[in-house]
């Protein structure tokens, strides 16, 4: 009998592994996006008729496979193979256990619908048994919620993510954000593992699975239905005008950016490329994150090839360069304040604006508790910390629209919000640049440290959510992909390719961004009250995991007491 017990929880292991996988191939780069459609579903039926800690442990091992799977690019880092292998184990091991506690929870709160249900599934009532899949979701959005604001935040690949290319399902963001549409997929999932289940138990009886389908699919179907209406609206708009960028994407190798000896010969590429692109006269040049090889400010030589270049073409300039402050009264090296920033230079080659990164990457930009535990700086590719930024800093200019006619030379005032690296994955950060009443975001980005991987995808997948949330399109100009812009309906649309369809390649794109009515504040649901749906999933969470507490503690505590 032992060995046939553990002969089982192999088994039930292995599927458990393989569920975890299967969630992983809906995201890019596999964008199996039906995938995630089944997957939560098989996690929670992996652990069924497990008990206490096996149920989270068979959750665990699904989220570890999840997250291994789909974070195995972290392994391209180009430093000591040590360090990226300790960062991909740790961090897939760390969000893992949102998984565990996911399915711990459902599981937990299943068996407080009914005694024994584990055994006999359709003993629950029908109404009961259909509240479970959506209290199901609430919890994974909940917990969804905690990993993007815990330990600064993770919300990478969140499971709403995964439909990105599923437009009309997508518009939902504009009022839930991505907890909507990770809400609905999982609700999906679970009533349809939930119905299948019950039709291997009843397979004569289908009125006790169509009641589970029912509710998931009318609730989808609607959404389906107002996004497709939303869809074919944002489409259907037309542009107050056009704004011609040039987006230049170097393709400079991660070691070649730490390699100073090169830094003459890549900022002379740079430029070459510019020139190419400027020849098409578009109205702002872009340059990603760490492309200028030293600080813009600071150094001569770069501060006066790029302030000529604005003027020799009459173009406005927005690029990347590191930054550096000195404190008040600092005397000592350690009281300079370094800063991943983002400057705005005007085509007669003065600096008009600067925006400093606001969320830094953990041990990728700052390394935490570096004064009172500084080996760990020995763990990381980095010599030292950034230091944040404190607020979003518009960036206003004014350029000659591209449609613009010989009789009609207005300039117009254009406004955007600027993100830097992976700040397009926090849809806060996102919602409050466009308060100010933007016309576009643009995010400048280096996703050279993972190489040529899947990680250039799955950045441009949790960044299209920033155009939909807000309502307004979205730039993004990468070190080596991916280069694109996405309208505000989430299309990913013009995407940078090299002669050999790379999209990791070098080279520069012309794009024309539309841009629609000023507004004087946010234009969405979601822009004015911000992650209202995944705050809700959280507290309703919050309720149900005290609730099943004192229920099960309650029965011990009262034992334990003795009445007078």
């Amino acid at each position: 009998m032992r060995e046939i017990l553990f002969a089982l929880v192999r088994i039930r292991m292995v599927h458990a592994v393989g569920a975890g996988v299967l969630l992983a191939l809906a995201f890019p780069g596999v964008k199996l996006a039906g995938a995630a459609w089944v997957a939560p579903g098989l996690i929670l039926l992996c652990a069924l008729g497990e008990k206490g800690w096996s149920v989270f442990r068979m959750g665990y091992v699904s989220g570890l496979a999840f997250w291994l799977t789909s974070l195995c690019w972290l392994l391209q880092i180009p430093v000591n193979k040590v360090f990226p292998f300790m960062g991909w184990v740790a961090l897939s091991a760390y969000l893992a256990i949102y998984m565990g506690i996911w399915t711990w929870l459902c599981h937990g709160l299943l068996a407080t619908l009914e005694s024994n249900v584990l055994d006999n599934f359709a003993s629950i009532g029908r109404l009961r048994r259909m509240a479970w899949a959506p209290l199901c979701a609430i919890i994974w959005v909940g917990l969804e919620a905690v990993r993007a604001r815990l330990l600064t935040g993770f919300p990478w690949n969140s499971l709403g993510v995964s439909q990105f290319e599923i437009l009309p399902l997508v518009q939902i963001a504009s009022v839930t954000g991505v907890p909507g549409i990770s809400f609905l997929v999982t609700w999906c999932s679970v009533a349809l593992v939930s119905a299948g289940w019950l039709i291997t138990k009843e397979p004569a009886a289908r009125r006790l699975w169509t009641g589970e389908l029912f509710l998931p699919a009318a609730v989808l179907a609607a959404t389906w239905i107002w996004g497709a209406s939303e869809l074919w609206h944002k489409i259907d708009q037309k542009p107050r005008t056009t704004l011609k960028a040039a987006l230049i994407q170097p393709s400079i190798p991660q070691e070649l950016i730490w390699d100073a000896q090169k830094d003459t010969n890549r900022f002379a590429r740079l430029l070459q490329q510019s020139e190419s692109a400027a020849a098409a006269k578009p109205n702002l040049l872009v340059w990603p994150e760490s492309a200028i090889p030293a600080m813009l400010r600071y150094d001569e030589f770069v501060l006066r090839a790029v302030t000529n270049f604005a003027v020799k073409h009459q173009i406005w300039m927005l690029v990347g360069s590191d930054d550096a402050i000195r404190q008040a009264g600092a005397n000592a090296p350690d009281q300079i304040c370094f800063y991943n920033s983002a400057f705005l230079v005007s085509p007669d080659g003065r600096i008009v604006s600067q925006y400093s990164k606001q969320h830094l990457v953990i041990f990728g930009e700052y390394v935490p508790l570096e004064r009172w535990i500084p080996f760990l700086k020995k763990l990381t590719p980095i010599g030292g910390s950034f230091t944040a930024g404190e607020s979003s800093t518009p960036f206003e200019f004014e350029v000659l629209p591209e449609n613009a006619t010989a009789m009609s030379q207005t300039h117009q005032k254009i406004k955007a919000g600027v993100l830097i690296c992976f700040e397009d994955v926090f849809a806060d950060l996102a919602r409050k640049a466009a308060e100010n009443g933007l016309d576009f975001l643009v995010n400048l980005t280096n996703d050279g440290w993972f190489q040529e991987s899947a990680a250039q995808w799955q950045h441009a997948a949790n960044a299209a959510f920033r155009a939909v949330e807000t309502g307004r399109p979205l730039v993004r100009c990468t070190n080596n992909g991916l280069t694109c812009w996405v309208d505000a309906a989430g299309r990913i649309m013009d995407v940078f390719y090299d002669e050999k369809s790379d999209i990791h390649g070098e080279g520069f794109m012309i794009i024309s961004i539309p841009l629609t009515e000023p507004s004087h504040g946010p234009i969405t649901f979601f822009g004015r009250h911000g992650d209202w749906f995944g705050l809700l999933c959280l507290f309703v969470t919050v309720c149900f995991a005290i609730h099943g507490s004192v229920r099960r503690l309650a029965p011990t505590i009262f034992k334990q007491v003795k009445l007078p």
